[in-house]
């Protein structure tokens, strides 16, 4: 977990520079996913979203973190507007992975 605090560190720093950069933002949205601190990935990912609409991955993670959170119906809207913008998502691994409780997607 060490790397992924360091990352989130350097992205802060990138933030507090430039808060512009959805690319930061999008980064540290994704050690905070990896450090299991998930609503605040999620404020990354949707900080990230404003600033860059076009970042289909930046929807696809918000989805699986809304989903990891029990928030199923905005987490597969996010998911189907990742994938209607392009983003390769394999719903059979995610099905597996977030399967919650036993119970699919």
């Amino acid at each position: 977990m060490g790397s992924y605090n360091e990352s989130f560190i350097d992205y802060t720093c990138a933030i507090k520079l430039d808060s512009g950069l959805s690319v930061a933002w999008y980064n540290r949205g994704s050690a905070r996913f990896m450090m299991q601190d998930y609503s605040a990935a999620i404020n990354d990912y949707s900080c990230c979203i404003r600033l860059d609409t076009a970042c289909m991955h930046a929807y696809k993670y918000r989805g699986i973190v809304r989903i990891k959170l029990n928030d199923r119906e905005e987490g597969m809207r996010d998911i189907s507007k990742a994938k209607d913008m392009g983003c390769h998502i394999d719903m059979a691994d995610l099905e597996t992975e977030l399967s919650v409780n036993g119970r699919p997607l």
